[in-house]
């Protein structure tokens, strides 16, 4: 704390504000003064931070008042960046100059130990570490100690000390705690006594436990080896097994006497008689092993679950008894199973229904003739009929569910079964509507923006549960807004017949509540204005809960946070509070690291050049490496590095020997990225990429190097905009084609410069982006170059795309992902000169130039289909007709591309599943080429296996309509694919 100083003073220690009495008299005559200025001092230091002098109230030329003060302390204490706070006030020819001397809490940078250790520092830093996090912030400094005490006494040091003390680093806010430790004497153990009957007899135990006179004492080894113990005699059948130790310390220090408690209890055996019962059910639903325990709660439920187990089956009557024998040291729990007669439903009858059509109400039944007879399975159809009736507003409807035996044989039962016809009875009574919807008590919301988000119309069946959710969404809008102490009531009145019902929504709407202040704690290399920015809260707007939430979301999603939380301080009688966002930073450096393996099918030349190509599977291992820095200048600005190889295999078109053995350095990848988040406009995000690459693809490989200039406005529910530039520069090498069927421009360009401009929208609702089990994925892209923005080549792309995933009904969890996809292109004319083979141009009648013109795209902007991404079946590339693939079947590409995916993704066990799944596709060679009719199916299964690193998969994909070649060859009709991810 500062020194005492000659001047009026106020003192916060925690929350507690207080006046120093000494000086009242002064004090009073300084309120209603103007203020002339303001500091905020740490170690007599001026603290120039904007985000801390906006918190204070007391502001130069305001009247100072206590109010002002005392509110300043609290934004002041919220921050919790202070451990004390003291305010100054002093009287000058300009009115009160005001000082806030404040003690910053230091943050603890480095865990020193010193003295006598006797443990290495890796087991007492691990032990703060698991309790404290990375170290023990100052204020925890003595349960930190206490901490290391309690860890040396469990080690055999039970005269070990442990002191901490906090050294101030260079900086206001740093620290480093240092442990001064005595161990002293380590103790061994003298007398050891064991009390009970352990197995074995005490000898074997003592060995088990390694604890003899003369051992240093370790309590954490014994419990480690007592545990293995414990489980040994548990597999032995002492379910029911305990073991303990307790110890005295000998005067000195040196040695402790060990006391082990050891009570086996008998031997259990599980014994079944009556009817028989499945060994895999009866472990199931008698966990005695499992838990260790034959306790009377145990046993009542295994008891019930048989119960519940065999009346599944259909044995309507079945009961279950246990008890228990002792003899000799052994406990026999004795499980008595009489299932009884099994039970057929012959018939299910319904009577009373009118005004709901029959069809409709018998096929949500899961009673059923034919099936077994269970009495849980009745229950619930009788629970839906009521729950269905009730959402149709017959409220006063009554279901009732009775069994009678049948007199009909029908389908035989199993051995002495009996047949029974389950009654339900119904009782509808009047079906009651929504008549007149009323809202009463709204001035500030307009009434059709609370009706949009009103569920219930007029004429609608009157179903409790919707007008109380109507309720609640009324509610929310008004806390939306800012109105945090609004009430909702609703009223409904029946006509005389209950066939109608007028609603009331009567609000009362309270005071519209705004932000005083936000407040930043928790921030050290994050600047404050860039997590305001991002939180998107300011003083004077409505404190509305959504705003709140969607700035906590924000804040989150930024990725800079392990942690972060928005709070409100409500002020007590005031329509304003403040917002209160404390984060913990994350790391500002990141990196990445790992491999895998890729396999699926490729097209491959074989040894005859003019043979057609060759479908093989291969596998290609690959690694990747990134590194990334966050939060560049206090901003949320990054910058990211990735770099990706693979190995590919060769073949005969790398090779002049023929030799096609082996892997060869293909397949690579090195991408820079620069983000700005907020560019040019406050909620625009601008991203800068270079990329170099060389890729793989059935027809060709390619090098290419390229730089994009994006910008993106973010909009709700996953709604973005794009515009992009990019320039690229593409080459082309090892051509695997037919030279004689390659299209014009790639003679012409077998190296292009491509400049385009292209607008984007996208949204995106999938609740996981990886796995999704939920929601869409939407997007339209529109691409242009031109040679006036310096491209060698001219032509518009558009691309649309869309994804719906959705969980199937009922308790399997089946997702049903569909996928749809559509590209299309156009060339625009260009005039080439033509060359002669030595390079120079080419000269006609006349000595003019000779040029030709193309109005095609180059090869590597053309579209490509079939794949483990596209049409499974196909070979990377493969799915083409005539017009999209050479003589031997390698692919061209085409300026339009369809592909439709459709998969039903099945969880079979734990994190393993089975996918079924049609795809279909096709490229045509032109636009006007398309055809629906032309495109092509394929169906296949997969298993996927969710793994930490995402769903790794393997998919087996046929060709329904396999096509011939000229030669007469046939495609391959399968394609296997190994990948992680799912397809779509």
């Amino acid at each position: 704390m500062p020194p005492a100083r000659p001047a009026i003073g106020l003192l916060l220690a925690g929350t507690l504000v207080a006046a120093r009495a000494p000086r009242a008299m002064a004090q009073d005559a300084l309120i209603g003064a103007p203020v002339a200025s303001v500091r905020v001092l740490a170690a007599d230091r001026d603290i120039d931070d904007a985000a801390v002098r906006a918190l204070l109230e007391t502001r130069p030329g305001r009247a100072l008042s206590m109010a002002d003060v005392r509110e300043s302390l609290v934004h002041l204490h919220a921050i919790g960046r202070y451990s004390a706070i003291e305010v100054e006030a002093n009287p000058g020819p300009a009115g009160v100059d005001l000082v806030y001397h404040v003690t910053p809490v230091r943050e603890v940078r480095e865990v020193v130990f010193e003295g006598t250790l006797g443990l290495s520092e890796g087991v007492l830093k691990g032990a703060l570490r698991e309790r404290f996090g990375r170290a023990p912030r100052p204020e925890r400094a003595e349960q930190a100690s206490a901490l290391l005490r309690d860890l040396y006494r469990d080690h055999g040091y039970f005269g070990a000390s442990v002191a901490s003390r906090l050294e101030p680093e260079p900086g206001p806010d740093r620290a480093r705690l240092v442990f001064s430790v005595d161990a002293g004497l380590r103790a061994r153990v003298g007398a050891i006594e064991v009390e009970g009957e352990p197995i074995g007899g005490d000898d074997a135990l003592r060995r088990a436990l390694r604890v003899g006179p003369g051992v240093p004492w370790d309590a954490s080894e014994v419990r480690r080896r007592a545990a293995d113990v414990l489980d040994n005699w548990r597999e032995r059948g002492h379910y029911e097994a305990r073991l303990d130790f307790t110890t005295t310390p000998r005067e000195g220090g040196a040695l402790v006497d060990v006391t082990l408690e050891a009570a086996p209890g008998p031997a259990v055996s599980l014994v079944f008689e009556g009817d028989p019962l499945p060994e895999a059910q009866q472990r199931q639903f008698v966990p005695v092993r499992r838990e260790g325990s034959v306790d009377e709660d145990l046993l009542e439920d295994s008891k019930r679950r048989i119960e519940d187990y065999l009346r599944g089956l259909g044995y309507w009557r079945a009961e279950v008894e246990y008890r228990r024998e002792a003899e000799d040291g052994r406990l026999s729990v004795v499980f008595t199973v009489r299932r009884g007669r099994p039970y057929v439903v012959v018939e299910v009858k319904v009577e009373g229904l009118r005004a709901v059509p029959r069809e409709e109400l018998l096929a949500t039944l899961r009673t059923r003739a034919g099936d077994p007879f269970v009495q849980a399975t009745l229950d619930a159809d009788v629970a839906a009929l009521r729950a269905l009736y009730l959402e149709r507003g017959f409220s006063a409807v009554e279901v009732a569910a009775s069994v009678e035996p049948s007199g009909r044989t029908g389908a035989r039962a199993p051995g002495d079964g009996v047949f029974v016809s389950p009654q339900i009875a119904v009782t509808e009574g009047p079906q009651t509507r929504v008549g007149a919807i009323a809202i009463d008590g709204r001035a500030k919301v307009p009434e059709t923006e609370l009706r949009a988000v009103m569920r219930v119309r007029p004429g609608d069946p009157l179903y409790a549960p919707h007008v109380a959710t109507d309720r609640s969404s009324v509610l929310l809008a008004y806390l939306n807004r800012g109105y945090r102490d609004a009430l909702v009531d609703v009223s409904v009145t029946y006509s005389e017949d209950r066939r109608l019902a007028d609603l009331r929504y009567v609000v009362q709407e309270g005071t519209l509540a705004r932000v005083d202040h936000v407040i930043v704690t928790g921030n050290r290399r994050i600047g404050a204005a860039t997590i305001l920015r991002e939180l998107g809260l300011a003083a004077g707007d409505p404190a509305g809960l959504e705003a709140i939430a969607e700035g906590q979301r924000r804040l989150s999603a930024t990725g800079l946070f392990r942690r972060v939380r928005v709070d409100e301080v409500v002020r007590p009688g005031g329509a304003t509070r403040d917002v209160l966002a404390t984060v913990e930073e994350g790391p500002a450096t990141t990196l990445g690291y790992g491999g895998g393996i890729e396999g699926g099918r490729r097209l491959r030349k074989g040894d005859d050049p003019t043979a057609p190509a060759e479908e093989r599977f291969e596998l290609a291992p690959r690694g990747f490496f990134e590194i990334g820095r966050r939060n560049l200048w206090g901003g949320n600005r990054s910058i990211n590095l990735f770099t990706r190889v693979s190995l590919r295999p060769k073949d005969s078109s790398e090779s002049t020997t023929g030799d096609i053995g082996g892997y060869g350095f293909k397949d690579y990848r090195v991408l820079a990225t620069y983000r700005e988040p907020r560019s040019v406009f406050w909620d625009l995000e601008a991203q800068l990429a270079g990329v170099a690459e060389q890729g793989v693809r059935s027809s060709f490989d390619f090098t290419r190097q390229s730089v994009t200039a994006e910008l993106v406005r973010r909009l709700q529910r996953g709604g973005a905009v794009f515009g992009r530039y990019e320039y690229s520069k593409t080459k082309r090498f090892n051509e695997r084609y037919d030279p004689a069927e390659e299209p014009l421009i790639d003679r012409l360009y077998p190296t292009v410069g491509v400049s385009s401009v292209s607008l984007a929208a996208l949204r995106d609702t999938r609740l996981d982006a990886i796995d999704p089990v939920q929601g869409s994925l939407l997007g339209v892209e529109g691409e242009l170059a031109l040679k006036a923005i310096g491209s060698e080549v001219g032509f518009s792309k558009a691309f649309l795309q869309g994804f719906l995933y959705r969980q199937l009904p009922g308790r399997s969890r089946i997702v049903l992902a569909t996928g749809a996809r559509l590209g299309l292109a156009a060339g625009f004319p260009t005039t080439v000169p033509v060359t002669n083979p030595d390079g120079s141009p080419a000269v006609g009648p006349g000595g003019q130039p000779v040029t030709v013109t193309v109005d095609d795209l180059p090869a590597s902007e053309r579209f490509y289909a079939g794949g483990d991404t596209t049409v499974r079946g196909y070979a990377l590339d493969r799915l083409g007709d005539a017009a999209t693939l050479d003589a031997n079947g390698f692919p061209l590409g085409g300026n339009a591309v369809v592909i439709l995916n459709a998969e039903l993704r099945i969880p079979v066990w734990r994190s393993f599943g089975l996918v079924t799944f049609v795809d279909a596709g096709q490229v045509f060679r032109r636009v006007d080429d398309f055809d629906v009719g032309e495109i092509r199916p394929a169906v296949g299964m997969g298993v996927r296996f969710k793994s930490p690193v995402g769903p790794i998969r393997a998919d087996l994909g046929v060709k329904l309509q396999p096509q011939t070649f000229a030669d007469g060859s046939r495609e391959q009709r399968t394609a296997f694919y190994i990948s992680i991810g799912q397809a779509f």
